[in-house]
């Protein structure tokens, strides 16, 4: 497919997932791109949480939610 040329006023075909936008200074950036841009770059918006930190505060918030239901048969 890619050896081959394509006939005339037929553009050539993209892979699956791999579309570009043009950016105001008219460089081309694949939507994959933009996307690790926005939400993993260095400016994302909201705040930074190791995934150590998720782990802990889950456990910790399903370890509570354990406790609250033992406290809970307890005074019945």
């Amino acid at each position: 497919v890619h050896g081959r040329p394509s006939a005339p006023g037929i553009a050539a075909r993209r892979p699956a997932g791999s579309s570009t936008s043009r950016t105001g200074s008219g460089l081309s950036i694949s939507s994959d791109q933009l996307i690790k841009t926005y939400f993993q770059g260095e400016d994302a918006p909201g705040i930074k949480v190791g995934p150590t930190t998720v782990a802990v505060v889950s456990l910790g918030f399903i370890f509570l939610v354990v406790l609250l239901h033992f406290y809970a048969k307890l005074q019945r």
